[in-house]
């Protein structure tokens, strides 16, 4: 039985190859690995266990671009609200004030 190791925010971006910023907001919006928070209040800490993201990662591995598209289009089914988000957001960035 393989132990996972647990990592902080900064090991996983740095793992991701994203910005520390970047994985806090994904993970605000539900996306990215799944985490675990570590007590009870808002500024509890969170780890990742790597096995997980390293999951994660290989969910997100396309031989062609192609691939990817049937992802990504399988995605925004799955996530409708983000595309009602969208169009919320650029609906207020074109009306006039």
């Amino acid at each position: 039985s393989s132990q996972s190791i647990p990592l902080n925010n900064d090991a996983v971006a740095l793992l991701l190859g994203i910005s520390p910023t970047t994985l806090r907001i994904w993970r605000i919006r539900g996306e990215g690995p799944q985490f675990y928070k570590i007590g009870a209040s808002k500024k509890s800490r969170v780890i990742y266990l790597e096995n997980e993201v390293r999951a994660w990662m290989e969910q997100r591995r396309f031989a062609s671009t192609s691939a990817y598209g049937k992802y990504v289009n399988q995605r925004l089914v799955t996530y409708p609200h983000e595309i009602a988000d969208l169009f919320s957001f650029l609906n207020k960035a074109i009306s006039p004030s």
